[in-house]
């Protein structure tokens, strides 16, 4: 009967019948702090441009990432769609100007440096004044800038959700490195990262431990 009800426990998920190394739990916690301060970041960093329409720059050394997430989301992939509709009703106006086309030909046919620095100027000028006198491009521009801040927040939120339930961490190298710096003083995510680094050392000293002990019993068996 003993031996039934042990075979059965085998086939319960999270029971392991190899007890779990000291390393191995060290391990775990290092990790559970590491989501911890993923977490705490993120937070901070989506509080902030919640409050603001600062760009929130995800794609940023994270593009194929960022792209396959938001694809394989309906919902984020309907926003894109949106903000990309946005994007083309916008320039078609822009693209369909005479001064624009005329602008674009010089910039074309530019052969130095300075030449294409200067229709460059007059192209930001284009865009300055086609915004003011444009009534249709000003107000598309403004939603193509809305719908991509309201679309790379969503797709965050939704990034950090998935990936904390999973025990991955979210890249934060998409973050001005000001900011991140700032946000990494918060004296909880100090005080994680003060404990990380005991348990590394912890750990490396436990893992070598362990190992020589595993040596050890091979030795006496031979």
């Amino acid at each position: 009967m003993k031996k039934i009800v042990f075979i059965l426990l085998l086939f319960v998920p999270g029971f392991t019948y190899a007890q779990q190394s000291k390393s191995d739990e060290i391990q775990k916690e290092i990790k559970g702090l590491e989501l911890e301060n993923n977490k705490l970041i993120l937070n901070q960093y989506i509080s902030e441009k919640t409050d603001s329409m600062s760009p929130v720059p995800i794609f940023r050394n994270n593009d194929l990432l960022m792209t396959n997430f938001q694809n394989s989301h309906p919902d984020l992939k309907k926003m894109r769609d949106l903000h990309d509709s946005y994007v083309k009703q916008r320039d078609s106006i822009q693209t369909n100007d005479p001064e624009y086309k005329k602008l674009l030909k010089q910039e074309k046919s530019a052969s130095t440096f300075e030449e294409r620095a200067n229709i460059n100027v007059k192209l930001r000028q284009f865009n300055e004044q086609l915004y003011k006198e444009n009534k249709q491009f000003n107000e598309l521009s403004d939603k193509v800038v809305m719908m991509q801040h309201k679309t790379n927040l969503a797709i965050l939120k939704q990034m950090l959700s998935e990936y904390q339930a999973k025990g991955e961490l979210v890249p934060v190298n998409f973050i001005a490195p000001a900011n991140l710096k700032r946000y990494e003083n918060n004296f909880t995510v100090k005080e994680n990262q003060n404990k990380i680094e005991v348990l590394h050392q912890l750990y490396r000293k436990t893992f070598e431990n362990e190992y020589s002990q595993k040596d050890g019993k091979k030795d006496s068996i031979k």
